[in-house]
């Protein structure tokens, strides 16, 4: 009796520092429709950041995405999510969004899993803050072995940077992942077809072990990863606009926030700290007063990060007229979001 083979789908890493804007061309890519059966993989702080437009129903962890493709959360256990979805036998892709501090080489090496092969790690980098943030001391490492890891660097934020900007960024590339191409991209820009031909391309990029063997150490020293993280669950708010106000004045102190806030018209906003700058946009369909509660990540990288967090929660509670305890904060230092090594029964070994 002949068998069919068994189908594989093609494992793309999409990677990159906090506020690169990973989620923005996720979203795109969701919206371009030349991926096809794809499933998204989200481990990142907080809610998933798909929006909402492209979200026709969610259940628990996973989304059922208008476009027919399904998003997974890694809340709980990133091995069971990603062999559930290797079993499954029903996609072409697996688009894999790693935490902005997380390492892409260790999801990259699930390419060598049954059900997986390996395809692309694309590396997302904020011109503007892409060389700010390789000399940063405490980031640096961070950023750079990100960089390092990536087959594909895109630029984000590109055409609208000044020139001098973005040759800097060019050279920051150019250095630290220098048989990458580069796509310099801007939100709204159609995604061109070599970019989209590399993400969904036969041919494979080698396994992630063949990667491992002749790449830099990609592991981070632990004294150069200064992150501490928390979320507030937060009341109404008077307005988007007003939280957002309270937002920028701790954009020195912060590393990253985003989230939900309801105003008192009930209508929801997401809300958005990236490379010192707070963006607000509303929701649309999304108002139903007297909601409740929303929530919100602030993630602080810096010696003294946790007393950081712990200035910001009390500025935001001050703000909205709230006790801090009335935040229902949570403190963790140092946030892995990508799990140690576990040992499967077959002996191997995956991130």
């Amino acid at each position: 009796m002949t068998h069919a083979p068994l189908q594989t789908a093609r494992l793309i890493v999409l990677g990159g520092y906090l506020g690169a804007g990973k989620t923005t061309l996720l979203n795109a890519l969701l919206r371009d429709g030349r991926l096809e059966r794809t499933a998204v993989v989200v481990n990142d702080f907080g809610s998933v950041s798909i929006d909402a437009d492209l979200i026709e129903a969610v259940d628990d962890d996973v989304m059922q995405l208008t476009n027919g493709c399904i998003c997974c959360q890694i809340s709980t256990d990133m091995i069971d999510t990603m062999a559930a979805l290797a079993r499954m036998n029903r996609f072409d892709t697996v688009l894999c969004e790693v935490s902005g501090v997380g390492q892409p080489e260790r999801m990259r090496r699930w390419g060598d899993f049954p059900g997986f092969h390996s395809g692309p790690v694309v590396i997302v980098a904020n011109v503007t803050a892409i060389p700010r943030l390789v000399r940063d001391q405490y980031v640096s490492d961070v950023v750079t072995q990100q960089l390092g890891t990536a087959d594909i660097v895109v630029l984000s934020g590109g055409t609208v940077a000044p020139g001098a900007v973005r040759r800097q960024a060019a050279e920051v590339s150019a250095k630290f992942a220098s048989k990458a191409p580069v796509l310099e991209w801007t939100v709204g820009e159609t995604l061109p077809d070599w970019f989209i031909q590399t993400l969904v391309g036969e041919e494979a990029t080698g396994s992630g072990s063949e990667r491992s063997e002749g790449s830099r150490d990609v592991e981070v020293a632990e004294h150069n990863v200064a992150h501490a993280t928390v979320t507030v669950r937060l009341p109404t708010v008077t307005s988007a606009a007003h939280f957002a106000d309270t937002l920028t004045s701790l954009a020195p102190a912060l590393a990253r926030a985003k989230g939900h806030v309801r105003d008192t018209a009930g209508n929801l906003h997401s809300v958005q700290l990236a490379n010192g700058q707070v963006t607000h946009t509303e929701v649309p369909g999304n108002t139903s007063a007297g909601e409740g509660y929303t929530e919100f990540v602030l993630i602080a990288a810096e010696p003294g990060a946790m007393a950081a967090l712990r200035r910001a929660a009390e500025a935001i509670a001050q703000s909205l007229n709230v006790t801090v305890d009335s935040l229902g904060a949570s403190f963790l230092h140092n946030p892995k979001p990508l799990r140690a090594r576990r040992r499967y029964e077959n002996g191997n070994q995956m991130a």
